[in-house]
């Protein structure tokens, strides 16, 4: 960015020493030179206004960049956040079932030698009952594990996105200034 005010300053002070000389130029000439010279001036005042107008759009879309870029790793920081609670969770559901699950088989072994086929047949039903919810849970962790390939896509286009503005940042003055021209020229052209 230094780099870059460093080289607009630059490009500033060739305008303005043209200017000058192109001022000392005209007052050893007639007044039919001089409105031309103005009408040049006008010209080029104009193109130095354009120009510092483009360079204030260019610095504000780059801070909008900036901005964007940051908001959007502060958004994947917190889905990552979310997405690590949530595994989280999803764990300690896993444990608590299998622990419940644990439980309940050590009371089945206990209670089937107490009781009969009816019993034995409902605490089936309750088994079934226990693995229906660990799959409940199995599909909540699949679906969380696609949330966070999804952010994880995101994340990867918003740094292509960067990639791309930092290339074109990085081309030089010239190819800028030249772009600037011919868009000029095909908008009067318009």
């Amino acid at each position: 960015m230094d780099l870059k005010k460093l080289n607009d300053q630059k490009y500033e002070e060739k305008i303005k020493e043209k200017q000058r000389e192109k001022k000392n130029l005209t007052m050893s000439k007639g007044n039919h030179y001089e409105e031309s010279k103005k009408r040049r001036q006008d010209i080029e005042d104009r193109k130095f206004q354009l120009h510092r107008e483009k360079r204030k759009v260019a610095n504000s879309l780059r801070i909008r960049r900036r901005q964007n870029v940051k908001r959007k790793h502060n958004q994947i920081e917190e889905m990552k956040m979310k997405n690590a609670a949530k595994r989280e969770l999803i764990k300690t559901q896993e444990r608590q079932a299998f622990l419940r699950l644990e439980n309940m088989k050590n009371q089945q072994a206990m209670q089937n030698k107490k009781m009969n086929k009816d019993l034995v047949v409902s605490e089936k039903d309750l088994i079934k009952k226990r693995e229906l919810e660990a799959q409940k849970l199995e599909r909540l962790e699949a679906e969380l594990l696609q949330n966070l390939q999804h952010t994880q896509n995101m994340e990867k286009e918003a740094f292509s996105q960067l990639e791309h503005a930092m290339i074109d940042a990085s081309k030089p003055k010239r190819e800028r200034v030249n772009k600037s021209r011919l868009s000029k020229r095909s908008t009067k052209n318009l």
